[in-house]
């Protein structure tokens, strides 16, 4: 009896427990209500992790401001809801990634927060800020224009007598002032000082649209499988032959042809200047794009040329960007990730890795810094089928680079496709090799042609073969010029072995003659 009566009273105070467990739990906030309470109720607060780089430079940095009080860490690896706390973030600011800063309710950034911002530069940002004392003013690391209530309260400029009568007459005897010395000399008649909210140390806003009309998602381009890096054709005077490129767009479409990378390395966006490369761009979605992709190539060694191509290029209607990393001038790696994140924000990008042209490998531990992007859409890899599956183990969608290693990348190695240069010549075949599952014959009838393809640096030999099949004219902006005449016949054979009716055009393939070839130096 004794016994039974120790079970019931056991099994009364579990009960009691597993009640009072379940109320705690229910009681205990969402992930988004801790993340938006926290930041309430702390003047600065920062989402971290202990073990993350940029996470210690970004503590490290408001160390450094001596604040008032101590910023607010919250250590999201010491926490069991630390990615559900992630998640929060994602949906609070648009970012998974840390850091993650808030200062005084107002999202700051994350770990650009101080990547061109030194010691000095922050101790006399916080002391304009007041931030040690009141609100900060910051968002984005830029000081916004507030509503007129939050604004911080100007000093009255001093008193200015009237002047005498005398004075009056001499001033309206005076000649003309010029206009623009005149308004400068408004503009610095009052000893006011400026709204705090003038100063800045970047006051670049970003040039974007909320229009959603058209707006391709990130998802839109994951689902990719044949990308075209299209030839950019010329007329005799080294200006771009619309007419032509408009064909062979069209051929890429009735190929099979999913999306076109507009101005890359294959379309010589190196050549041009930035009004042709945005001019092409937009000429692309304008008659083609609603019925494929275009990518346009924004990247630049140069992050300024960077942002600045990549917002017109969403301007004019592309559907997403292609990034390559900072070339010749290099940089870190957290140069590299500071580059990346500059240029994110603004709509799907692929990250372009090729080593062979950049002279510096973009590693996995940068892809990974920004995989937590909205944006990010994957990576145009030319390293090598290990790579590719060093990421697709993790999910992040990969094209294949090389179109000699495509197939298996595809088939083998888990790529999502393929940023082809072959395609140009042979779209119906390239969209067989990435859909129709595994095809040694196919891929070996192909290798030839991809092996001849990159026989000397990329674009030459695609511009002789377009030549040779009639498909463009045999025009080629300086410093290219084409392939020797021995190469110019291997690809005649090339086309009767793979077949003619394979091939874009519909003219037979000939052997250019050297008198036939026009190389332009200006344009």
């Amino acid at each position: 009896m004794v016994a039974l009566l120790g079970r019931r009273i056991g099994v009364a105070a579990a009960a009691a427990a597993f009640i009072a467990l379940a109320a705690f739990g229910s009681a205990s906030p969402s992930p988004k209500s801790f993340v938006k309470s926290t930041v309430s109720a702390h003047d600065v607060v920062i989402f971290s992790k202990s073990y993350c780089p940029y996470c210690r430079k970004a503590k490290a940095a408001f160390k450094e401001l001596q604040l008032k009080k101590e910023p607010y860490v919250v250590e999201l690896d010491h926490r069991e809801d630390g990615s559900e706390i992630q998640d929060a973030l994602s949906e609070i600011v648009g970012r998974r990634t840390v850091p993650q800063v808030f200062v005084h309710g107002k999202h700051l950034g994350g770990s650009d927060v101080y990547d061109d911002l030194t010691a000095s530069h922050m101790r006399d940002f916080a002391r304009r800020l007041k931030l040690t004392d009141q609100a900060g003013l910051l968002e984005g690391r830029k000081l916004l224009l507030l509503p007129r209530s939050r604004r911080p309260k100007m000093e009255k400029p001093n008193p200015v007598s009237k002047p005498t009568k005398a004075q009056q007459e001499r001033a309206s005897k005076a000649p003309p002032t010029n206009p623009s010395r005149r308004c400068e000399t408004l503009h610095t008649a009052g000893r006011g000082k400026f709204s705090l909210a003038a100063i800045t140390l970047d006051d670049y806003l970003p040039m974007r649209s909320t229009e959603v009309k058209n707006r391709t998602s990130t998802g839109d381009i994951t689902s990719l499988r044949l990308i075209t890096a299209v030839k950019t054709p010329y007329l005799p005077d080294g200006r771009f032959d619309l007419e032509a490129y408009d064909s062979l767009i069209n051929m890429q479409i009735e190929g099979g042809a999913e999306g076109v990378i507009v101005g890359g390395t294959t379309g010589e966006g190196h050549l041009m200047s930035w009004d042709e490369h945005i001019m092409l761009i937009g000429h692309t979605v304008n008659c083609f794009g609603t019925r494929i992709k275009v990518i346009g190539n924004t990247g630049s060694n140069s992050t300024r040329e960077a942002v600045h191509a990549t917002e017109q290029g969403f301007a004019v209607g592309m559907h997403a960007a292609l990034h390559i990393n900072p070339y010749y001038g290099k940089t870190s790696i957290d140069g590299m990730i500071s580059h990346f994140e500059a240029v994110l924000p603004m709509g799907p990008t692929i990250i372009y890795n090729v080593p062979s042209r950049t002279a510096q490998d973009i590693p996995p531990e940068v892809i990974m810094a920004i995989s937590g992007y909205p944006n990010m859409a994957g990576v145009k890899e030319c390293v090598g089928h290990e790579r590719i599956k060093h990421y697709t183990d993790k999910g992040i969608a990969i094209w294949s680079g090389n179109d000699d290693e495509c197939h298996d990348s595809r088939w083998k190695y888990g790529a999502t496709g393929v940023i082809s240069v072959a395609s140009n010549l042979v779209p119906g075949l390239m969209h067989s090799l990435m859909y129709e599952g595994e095809n040694a014959t196919l891929n070996e009838k192909l290798l030839p042609l991809m092996k001849w393809l990159f026989c000397q640096p990329n674009p030459i030999a695609l511009n002789t073969a377009l030549a040779q099949l009639g498909v463009a004219r045999p025009v080629l902006r300086l410093p290219y010029v084409p392939l020797p005449l021995e190469k110019r016949i291997e690809f005649v054979r090339i086309v009767e072995a793979i077949g003619r009716e394979n091939f874009v055009g519909q003219k037979k393939a000939r052997i250019l003659d050297d008198d036939e070839i026009v190389l332009i130096s200006r344009y």
